[in-house]
């Protein structure tokens, strides 16, 4: 009997091809691990910048504090009106709550809460000189000392040493958020470079283990063809051992014929089989064929979503630093024209007082004017000097109500939207109470139909429905009897608000005009300074919705807006 030995390795191929899976795996869990711990520092890292940002932000607002306090101060100085400390008050309030705010913020940073205690003290400092010239310039108001004693007091420079005080330690504190932003930045990029390290040289590892475990493999393979062959010759043995036993075959051929006919018609069936399967094979090399193509598609239709992508991210980013400079841009220029103001009071004032004390002196003299003189002089002082100074007095006025309404627009750009369920026949109904007496003088005919319950900032929902509903009354055309209209409808995905009313209307070319800054539309004969309807577009396009008009002159006019039903976040 013969025999033979397998003299293969004891490890068989499976549990090498285990081994080598379980290394390549192991080396890639491994990288994985340690990106995945530099991705927690990262945003470890992007949390705490976050923290410096509120820091600086913070700053930012104390400055302007500040401005407003100097400037406040200043304004009453000049012009002694109890109305120019309104900033110096806001200021004062508001440099206390955000100073309080940044001293929250920098509670772990014992150096900036050393600034910031220097900081206060100063302001307290300020703020003491700061009432005792307020009280001296009340005091002159009152008749109790004089310009003189305040311009002196203004010339000792210690306000302006205070303000440069607390001007110092607001940039020492904004410096060393800035170095801190800058050290933090330089530590992301420096993990970003060993991150990149770590997985290349995690690659570089899983192919040198791919390539020996190749190895291994290929030695496994030249092993068992030296069994192969070991095999052959076994069974040039076993020939002999098959002469032997032909006679037993020769028995078996009648068993083998009809194994034959057997195979012949297995043979048909195969044929049969194969034809069907090649068809089969067709059909689907066909259908790889078309998917190929669609995942082709498919990779051109990604390609161009990722380029669509990093272009809204790029305009998102240039619109997120537009609106950042026009809200800048805003409270620059609502600062810089508050001092002009100021100054235009305060001389006016001046020039009345001038005024008052000319006519004491030329009253004193008309017996030695001739009488001609004394008529123009008097007409002068009487009609078109005092004329010019109330024309100075109402630009003022007019100048200061259009700044103090571009920062209230910009305050709402700004504002942290509240939502919550709102029933709008409620709110509505209690809008309409509001201008009873205005509907019942005007004898205006109201009807509203049935509303439904929105999610949605009720302060600004409230405010929009009211800027609607008084234009809609105050442009009621007298010469018929008034009619408004309110109605909602709703989609799949937005609710439409629309108030209608049978008014003077416009023209349909003017519809988009009038929600611009200080744009008024038809005759102009109510007050007003033009914003509500741009107070109306900015809270409405912070919903995520649009507003549009149709109006047609002496019929009437339709104001209509969107809510989505699914709400921006802040």
């Amino acid at each position: 009997m013969l025999t033979f030995k397998d003299t293969s390795s004891k490890i068989g191929i499976v549990p090498k091809l285990y081994l080598g899976f379980a290394l390549v795996v192991l080396s890639m869990l491994v990288v994985i691990g340690f990106i995945y711990k530099q991705s927690i520092d990262d945003s470890n890292a992007i949390t705490s910048n976050n923290h410096i940002y509120e820091v600086m932000t913070e700053t930012d607002t104390l400055l302007t504090s500040l401005l407003n306090m100097e400037t406040g101060m200043r304004g009453y100085s000049i012009a002694g009106i109890e109305d120019f400390l309104e900033p110096y008050n806001n200021g004062q309030r508001d440099f206390r709550t955000h100073l309080k705010a940044i001293k929250e913020l920098t509670r772990d940073n014992p150096g900036q809460q050393v600034k910031i205690s220097q900081l206060q003290q100063a302001e307290l400092q300020w703020a003491n000189s700061a009432r005792e010239m307020i009280e001296q310039r009340r005091n002159i108001a009152a008749g109790q000392g004089s310009m003189i004693d305040l311009i002196e007091s203004v010339q000792t420079m210690q306000n302006k040493r205070h303000m440069d005080g607390m001007r110092d330690n607001l940039n020492a504190i904004y410096g060393e958020e800035l170095g801190l932003l800058q050290l933090r930045t330089i530590t992301l990029q420096e993990r970003a470079r060993i991150s990149r390290q770590v997985a290349i040289v995690g690659g570089l590892m899983a192919i040198f283990l791919a390539s020996l475990f190749a190895f291994f493999i290929a030695s496994d393979f030249r092993e068992r063809r030296k069994v192969a062959e070991k095999f052959q010759q076994m069974n040039s043995e076993l020939q002999d051992i098959n002469a032997i036993l032909e006679e037993e075959v020769m028995e078996r051929q009648t068993t083998e014929e009809a194994l034959s006919e057997a195979n012949a018609h297995l043979e048909t069936r195969v044929k049969e089989r194969t034809n069907q399967l090649q068809e089969i094979n067709a059909t689907l090399e066909e259908e790889i064929m078309e998917r190929q193509a669609t995942e082709e598609a498919l990779q051109d239709s990604r390609d161009a979503l990722l380029v669509r992508e990093q272009q809204l991210e790029y305009y998102s980013n240039e619109v997120a630093a537009t609106n950042t400079e026009l809200k800048s841009f805003v409270n620059t220029i609502a600062h810089d024209f508050r001092s002009p103001m100021v100054n235009l009071m305060g001389f006016s004032a001046e020039l009345g007082q001038s005024l008052t004390d000319l006519k004491e002196i030329v009253h004193g003299s008309e017996s030695f004017l001739p009488q001609e003189v004394q008529v123009k002089v008097n007409e002068l002082l009487e009609k078109d000097v005092p004329e010019a100074q109330m024309f100075i007095k109402s630009s003022v006025n007019r100048l200061s109500r259009m700044v103090d309404a571009l920062l209230n627009l910009s305050r709402l750009g700004r504002r942290e939207m509240c939502y919550d369920e709102v029933d709008m026949n409620k709110l509505v109904n209690m809008i309409i109470q509001s201008y009873t007496h205005q509907i019942t003088e005007k004898h205006i005919q109201v009807e509203i139909g049935t509303l439904p319950k929105i999610e949605i900032d009720y302060l600004v929902m409230e405010q929009i429905i009211s800027n609607l509903i008084d234009n809609a009354i105050k442009y009621l055309d007298p010469s018929r009897p008034g009619k408004i209209e309110g109605s909602c409808t709703e989609n799949e995905n937005e609710y439409v608000v629309s108030v209608k009313d049978n008014g003077r209307g416009i023209l349909n070319t003017d519809c988009e005009k009038m929600f611009d800054l200080f744009r008024r539309c038809g005759n102009q004969d109510q007050p007003g300074e033009g914003m509500g309807l741009a107070y109306v577009r900015t809270l409405i396009r912070k919903l995520g919705g649009k507003v549009w008009c149709e109006s047609e002159l002496g019929v009437g006019t339709k104001m209509s807006f969107t809510v989505p039903k699914i709400l921006p976040s802040n």
